[in-house]
């Protein structure tokens, strides 16, 4: 979290309006989910993290390390998607056992592709946004939603106990090598669990010091939130009505055109 809030703090787009940006990522989201198309996926997937390259300057070995992580969990559900399970055999490839055969088809093959391949353009639209605009300002974009007033308090109040925990965590690492609690396998391996048993306990004290703090502020169940947010310039507007119209034509087609592969 906190390498993924500096890289939005630098990113050369981090102050332009954020309900644009906003609006750019769930529209490519919302398109990806809705065109259930495995080109469609593509093609999302690829301009999305061209733009979230291009825009947060982070270097595409990391993005890639960003993206691996919500797709591992991903893959195990894919994974199950693609298996078939019978007493005949699935058609492109199987093996037999226990009295029944387990192997892949290819429809599910396309299935699971086509359902990788969503999660993919989903999570590179999102990263966009993370990636280019600053955690205190997609907060306040929350405060100014429809959304209830405790969905946008709980999230602030997680984002800031994950940077206790964080924080805490880089403490004692820090404080382990220090002490030399590495020099054999057996020695980090001893640290290591130390420092797992401890980490939540500091966190927690950490916690209850953050929260009995709000509290003497005059924390009283709402909290006020004020980001400064810039006004959405002609180009901008521009792009973003280009952007739907074309995405919402390529949409059409797919989705009138029928089938995973269309």
């Amino acid at each position: 979290m906190p390498g993924i809030e500096h890289t939005a703090l630098a990113a050369p787009i981090s102050g332009l309006n954020t309900a644009w940006k906003a609006y750019l990522a769930f529209l490519m989201t919302i398109c990806c989910i809705v065109a259930d198309s495995i080109p469609y996926s593509v093609l999302v997937t690829c301009v999305m993290v061209f733009c979230g390259i291009r825009f947060s300057g982070i270097a595409p070995r990391a993005y890639a390390a960003l993206m691996a992580v919500p797709e591992a969990f991903v893959v195990v559900g894919v994974i199950t998607v693609a298996l078939r399970v019978g007493q005949t055999p699935p058609g492109l490839l199987s093996v037999h056992m226990a009295g029944v055969y387990v192997g892949f088809s290819e429809e599910s093959l396309v299935r699971a592709a086509n359902l990788l391949l969503k999660s993919m353009g989903c999570v590179a639209s999102q990263y966009f946004l993370l990636l280019t605009t600053p955690v205190p300002a997609v907060i306040g974009l929350l405060y100014r939603s429809p959304l209830p007033r405790v969905f946008s308090e709980l999230t602030m109040l997680t984002y800031r106990f994950i940077h206790d925990l964080l924080g805490t965590l880089w403490q004692m690492n820090v404080s382990r090598k220090l002490r030399l609690g590495e020099r054999r396998r057996m020695d980090a391996i001893r640290s290591a669990a130390l420092v797992a048993s401890g980490v939540f306990v500091r966190s927690f004290k950490r916690s209850e010091a953050v929260y009995a703090a709000m509290e003497l502020r005059g924390y009283d169940g709402a909290m006020p939130w004020q980001v400064r947010e810039a006004a959405v310039s002609g180009p901008q507007a521009v792009l973003a009505c280009t952007a739907t119209a074309l995405m919402g034509v390529l949409l059409v087609y797919v989705r009138t055109a029928g089938g995973f592969l269309q």
